[in-house]
């Protein structure tokens, strides 16, 4: 266990969970997800087109609350 860890007690139940946090962040963390950097954004033949300069991978947590 961690220093970062979460104790849930539940009172109907009398049940206790222990939740690692740091574990529970690195989960999140391997969900990763492909975005494009796009410089620029334009229209051509009534079609929106984009100028992608490079893609990045970022966790997919930063996209949730």
């Amino acid at each position: 266990m961690s220093a970062f860890s979460l104790f849930i007690i539940n009172k109907g139940d009398c049940d206790m969970k222990i939740i690692d946090l740091e574990t529970e962040r690195k989960k999140k963390e391997k969900l990763m997800v492909t975005i494009p950097i796009i410089e620029l954004m334009y229209g051509e033949k009534g079609e929106i087109e984009f100028k992608v300069v490079e893609k990045k991978v970022v966790p997919q947590s930063m996209f949730k609350n």
